[in-house]
């Protein structure tokens, strides 16, 4: 994401904001972040593997990513009410694809859990952007099952119904409901490659 503000008393002021949770920047960042006159990143992990990268230490700055505290209050968040039929509830809240570790993440679960256990994983996640104009939740549920599908049929040639119950939720949320889902549940799983 980048911001610039022209003014007239001075030059554009360009801004980026960055970042990437592996030990290097990606082939064809560098040299639009060279651009910039500052650049935002996250962490101090960031300054160091994007300074590795030959970016001036000197633009980069710690902006730590926002949190709204009133909204992730746990005191005074209610619990999503979900209806799996299980008493234990994983969750796991990620885009898919490989960086996130779904593959590792689902492999793990079904290997530790059999259908007779009481637990549920809550998998909140799109194929897609879901800011995409395009975005239909339902195609992407169904995407997501398809993948399930065809991962434990490799794996362990059952369908999920026979494997410990996972449960894809692709509907909208509104941003109060949020934090309802995370307070819903007994342990948060993101096994991430990043």
């Amino acid at each position: 994401d980048f911001f610039c503000e022209d003014k007239p008393e001075r030059p554009m002021f360009c801004v980026g904001r960055a970042m990437f949770e592996t030990d290097r920047v990606p082939f064809g960042w560098v040299d639009n972040l060279q651009t910039q006159h500052q650049i935002w990143v996250p962490s101090n992990f960031n300054v160091f593997t994007f300074t590795r990268c030959n970016l001036d230490p000197q633009k980069l700055f710690v902006v730590p990513e926002p949190m709204n505290v009133s909204l992730y209050d746990p005191a005074t968040t209610t619990p999503l009410r979900l209806s799996t039929g299980k008493r234990y509830h994983f969750l796991a809240v990620y885009a898919w694809n490989d960086r996130k570790g779904w593959d590792r993440l689902l492999r793990a679960y079904w290997e530790e859990f059999s259908a007779a256990d009481d637990v549920c994983l809550i998998l909140r996640t799109f194929p897609k952007h879901r800011n995409d104009a395009n975005f239909d939740p339902e195609a992407s549920g169904e995407w997501v099952a398809m993948k399930l599908r065809g991962a434990a049929r490799a794996w362990f040639g059952q369908t999920p119904d026979e494997l410990a119950s996972v449960h894809v939720l692709a509907t909208h949320l509104s941003e109060r409901d949020l934090p309802r889902l995370y307070k819903a549940a007994d342990a948060f799983v993101l096994p991430s490659r990043g």
